[in-house]
């Protein structure tokens, strides 16, 4: 039967394996060596195999994410007559143009036969696939060569993935150097080689491929190396060695940089017909043998004496081999002088290279090994967790010592901890996985922050240095200068990275061009990380290097001094703080000082430890307040606050004392509530402000009570403060402090259901407002101005009967509060809407949404008082929705937290709905007094808003018992009044719809209609919100009794 030369090829493959699957990746290992290709490659020739199998097209299995397998008894029979079965196939990787000839331009000569790029006569690196597209241009110099025809010379019959191209092209470039421009891309189309160039015979034969007397197989070790997570390592580094004739794979110690490079040699095996070649460096102490040791490697006569790097290359000749250099760090220059030898008189070889650091020869190709994906911190599922590669190389060789249950969702977690406090580190996760198996996963899990003591069972087969955690850091610590070692005690000081700046401040005593150096060189030697995405350079220490290096800054007595110098440099640091508007992008101000959040609480445990100093942790602490304020981090203000203060003492700074209070008082409003300590803070902070003379912080002060005076309900208080500030504003001329001084007042006057003018002042701070204060407010004030105004802007709008324009003030204010990133903010504008605005126009599945998003909030940085908040409001729903049971428990747990955090702002409300839940479950009388209590504690506190609202369902409640009772209509015709007199449209009507509704089951259907009728036609929007829509229905009723 006709069949294709790949097809066959894989057709041998499986016939090979009979019975036993064939993954993918080795069946296109095999067919495409060296070549990046698609699934759809090898799916075309496997139906190619099916079609020409005819009837029998089912021996060939399909295993569904794995490979193929063919089934059936097959015995081995020599057919001498047989036609090659590879007669049809390609040329070989590297099979040369059928023309031996060099082609001239200038400095630059292309040897065809020697497969050579020449510079002023001198070799230059160039990998075999790139040499093969490099020959396709020359031999059409000048003329455009299109894309597909490149893929047609050089990946024949191969779907090549996206990239390819552009990356060899590269590659050539790389190689060119200053003569890259004579390579022109045709946008879309191809590629050009521009050029006087001209053509040559080559005289000289090209070398043989096979060297002298070495019959010798490869010499990789025969055990196939099991590795978990690298498959795109892997296929990135075979595209590299068809670009490339130097690759260096690097990276910090137990990275895996061996397995990995180990690998890549055994899946580049049948691209260099078996010519692959270990050199195992690391038990190697002299450098001078390093050419000895691969010329016994690769089987190169030996018996001349001492090698010498030029006369192994020499050796080697035009051999086409793949050699391995494991282990370069200790031998660098030897290893870095043999590879450049190899590179300008082998032509052929292509050396991979593993190091912690890099070789730095021309024509190199770096590769920096990365570590494992490691989950992140927020991930729960077990989904999750199983889709990072640490993960699964922990339960790999977990499971291989026959431990059970480690998948779930408790174990999967700890597992994720560990291989997170690893940093992906492969050598690492292993020592735990085994540690684990006899130890368990919560001892390895707690026993990590002494990780060199625990992780010490390594394989036994491994090199002593791969042994033991602390022996792999050893290896590396023991090639560093002493200058080197110094830095990297200091620089184990930040945690979570460092800046320049911040490795200056802890390295005073040495110049920062000594530091820049001694930072360069740690990074080269794969010592320290640099983070990519920083625009001034930012950079880290995996954690176990961290570690590492922390037990030698302490031993050596300099653990203390340094951590003066970090602390001293942060506490200046934060006090630049001073946010700008909206923080979007990764190189704004407010993610700078984001970035060093944990360098910031390594400081103050630091500076408040036993061993510390208190009153450098109450400057430092001062200094952050802001920060915190600004970016939500209230609990954690509020802990570090507190500590300060306990250790002010009685010689307090009183402007730092000042700035404290206030602090704690603005991050106590939310974490705790309206308590008596969040009011003695803040009246603490002002007392001190006005001692100073502080117009700055009195305004702050000032506006914190207020904001409790507003939650707390005292409202003719909070009007005062109110008017209080915007005196402030009056004498200083400060427009911001106006603008803050008028939503004040209207949030104030929103309260005291003085619609019209807060409408007035509202939309006045919401014209007034610049784009950019979301962040300076969040840190001064502790709301955000923008959002808090369309919020409030909203309820009155309600109340007006402009139920569209209070849908949009809702959704504006949740969107600028979703600009500020801040989650106080984000919270202030979803409750109202949640619990109030969305229920009453009948937008469940909205109010529910943002319901989830405040407790989710709420939990994430112990907000409090937005807890009980969203409790209550999914209590209503819940009893909108038809489960009154349920929404009763909700509402009283949420009133009782409310209660606890002295939010009484929404507390009204929240307990008329209770009532109504109460009677609908039967607890008529708890119900009724639930009602008339929360009716009566409005009206004492002029808390007028909900008063016309808490009056309907006062009625609603004495009606479900007594329907016929006269005080029902009285009632209901006080809240029409008062809602008039307000100027409460909605409210109005709502009231009036009840007791419209009540006569119409009494029979007085005209009453009904004429109190009805002229209020509903004054609507213009929001027709079809559940209110309107009833009215709209009660008044078709009704119309026929007039």
């Amino acid at each position: 039967m006709p069949i294709g030369g790949r097809a066959f090829d894989v057709l041998q493959a499986l016939v090979e394996a009979a019975g036993i699957v064939v993954t993918k990746s080795d069946l296109m290992g095999r067919i495409w060596p060296n070549s990046i290709v698609g699934d759809n490659a090898l799916q075309v020739h496997v139906s190619a195999i099916r079609k020409a199998l005819g009837a029998d097209r089912r021996l060939l299995k399909t295993v569904s994410g794995r490979g193929y397998r063919l089934l059936g008894d097959w015995t081995v029979r020599r057919s001498p007559d047989a036609a090659d079965p590879h007669e049809s196939s390609p040329a070989p990787l590297d099979a040369p143009p059928s023309a031996s000839h060099t082609y001239r331009s200038g400095d630059c000569e292309i040897d065809l036969a020697q497969r050579e790029l020449r510079i002023h006569g001198a070799s230059v690196p160039l990998g075999g696939r790139a040499f093969d597209l490099l020959a396709a241009l020359v031999e059409g110099a000048n003329e455009l060569v299109t894309r597909d025809q490149l893929i047609e010379r050089v990946w024949p019959g191969v779907s090549v993935k996206e990239g390819a191209i552009e990356f060899h092209i590269s590659a050539i470039r790389k190689a060119l150097g200053a003569h890259r421009a004579i390579i022109k891309t045709i946008s879309g189309r191809g590629y050009r080689l521009i050029g006087a160039w001209s053509r040559h015979h080559s005289d000289q034969p090209r070398s043989s491929v096979s060297a002298p007397g070495a019959t010798t197989p490869t010499n990789l070790p025969a055990t196939k190396i099991d590795l978990v997570g690298r498959d795109a390592s892997l296929e990135y580094l075979q595209q590299a060695c068809s670009a490339y004739r130097l690759v260096t794979l690097t990276g910090t110690g137990g990275i895996g940089k061996t397995a990995l490079g180990i690998e890549l040699a055994r899946s580049l095996l049948p691209a260099f017909d078996g010519n692959v070649w270990l050199v195992e460096l690391a038990s190697l102490a002299d450098p001078n043998l390093v050419p000895l040791a691969v010329a016994e490697a690769v089987g190169l006569p030996t018996d001349r004496g001492a090698k010498s790097a030029d006369s192994v290359a020499r050796d080697i000749g035009g051999r086409r081999l793949l050699l391995v250099l494991d282990n370069c760090e200790h031998l660098i220059d030897a290893a870095t002088q043999l590879a450049e030898s190899i590179l300008r008189l082998s032509s052929r070889a292509v050396i991979v290279a593993t190091s912690r650091e890099t070789l730095r020869t021309n024509g190199e190709h770096v590769y920096r090994v990365p570590p494992l994906d490691v989950p992140p911190h927020e991930s729960a599922q077990a989904d999750e967790i199983l889709g990072n590669s640490a993960v699964q190389l922990f339960l790999d060789r977990a499971e291989a010592t026959h431990m059970v249950g480690l998948r779930d969702r408790q174990n999967l977690r700890l597992i994720a901890n560990i291989c997170r406090h690893l940093d992906g580190m492969p050598l690492a996760i292993e020592f735990a996985a085994a540690r684990a198996a006899s130890l368990g996963l919560a001892r390895v899990a707690d026993g990590l922050q002494d990780r060199f003591a625990l992780l010490t069972t390594g394989r036994r087969t491994a090199l002593p240095r791969h042994q033991t955690l602390r022996a792999v850091l050893d290896w590396s610590y023991a090639l560093l200068p002493d200058a080197e070692r110094l830095l990297l005690h200091r620089l184990a000081i930040f945690t979570g990275g460092f800046s320049f700046d911040a490795a200056c401040a802890v390295m005073r005593e040495h110049s920062p061009a000594d530091v820049a150096d001694g930072i360069a060189s740690l990074v080269e030697k794969s010592v320290v990380n640099l983070e990519q995405g920083t625009p001034n350079g930012r950079w880290r220490l995996l954690e176990t290097v961290r570690s590492y290096a922390m037990d030698k800054l302490n031993s050596a007595g300099e653990y203390g001094a340094t951590a003066r110098r970090h602390a001293d440099y942060f506490r200046d640091f934060f006090a630049t703080f001073a946010p700008p508007a909206n923080e979007e992008s990764a190189s704004s101000p407010l993610a700078s000082f984001t970035r060093e959040v944990d360098n910031l609480r390594a400081a103050l445990t630091w500076a408040f430890s036993a061993v510390g100093d208190p009153s450098l942790g109450g400057r430092l602490t001062a200094a952050a307040v802001h920060f915190w304020l600004a970016t939500s981090l209230l609990d954690e203000c509020r802990n570090w606050v507190g500590k300060a203060l306990a250790n002010m003492g009685d010689s307090a700074d009183l402007e730092q004392e000042m700035v404290l209070r206030n602090g704690l008082g603005q991050s106590l409003m939310f974490t705790e509530g309206m308590t008596s300590a969040t009011h003695s803070n803040l009246t603490r902070a002002l007392s001190l402000a006005e001692a100073i003379g502080s117009i700055e912080y009195q305004k702050r002060a000032v506006h914190g009570l207020w904001q409790i005076s507003l939650r707390s309900v005292e409202l003719r208080k909070a009007l005062q403060l109110s008017r209080r500030y915007a005196a402030f504003a009056r004498n200083d001329a400060d427009l911001a402090a106006t603008r803050t001084a008028n939503l004040m007042v209207g949030m104030s006057l929103t309260y005291l259901a003085e619609y019209v003018e807060a409408s007035r002042l509202l939309e006045h701070a919401i014209h007034d407002h610049p784009v950019a204060q979301h962040q300076g407010e969040m840190a001064s004030l502790g709301l955000d101005g923008l959002t808090s105004a369309f919020g409030h802007l909203s309820t009155c709008l309600l109340a007006r009967g402009l139920i569209d324009a209070s849908i949009s003030a809702a959704e504006r204010s949740i969107e600028e509060a979703q600009q500020t990133g801040q989650p106080v903010a984000l919270c202030l504008a979803m409750t109202r809407p949640a619990g109030l605005l969305f229920p009453e126009i009948g937008a469940f599945a909205t109010a529910e949404r943002y319901i989830a998003a405040i407790l989710e909030l709420a939990d994430r940085h112990a907000l409090h008082t937005f807890r009980a908040l969203a409790t209550c409001a999914n209590g209503r729903m819940l009893f909108m929705r038809g489960d009154p049971a349920s929404g009763t428990t909700a509402l009283r747990s949420g009133l009782a937290q409310m209660e606890a955090t002295g939010y009484r702002s929404l507390q009204t409300i929240f307990r008329g709905y209770f009532a109504e839940a109460l009677t609908a479950v039967g607890n008529a009388d708890e119900g009724l007094a639930e009602a008339e209590a929360a009716l009566r504690f409005a009206e004492q506190t002029e808390y007028m808003r909900f008063v016309p609202e808490l009056l309907c369902i006062h009625g609603r409640v004495i009606a479900h018992s007594q329907p016929d009772n006269p005080k029902v209509e009285q009632i209901l015709r006080r809240a029409i009044d008062l809602s008039r007199r307000q100027g409460a449209l909605y409210w109005e009507l709502r009231a009036a719809l009840a007791l419209a509704e009540l006569w119409q089951v009494q029979g007085h259907r005209t009453e009904a209609h004429a109190l009805l009728s002229p209020l509903y036609q004054r609507f213009t929007e929001g027709l079809t919100t559940p209110i309107l829509a009833r009215a709209n229905t009660l008044l078709q009723e009704t119309s026929d009794g007039r």
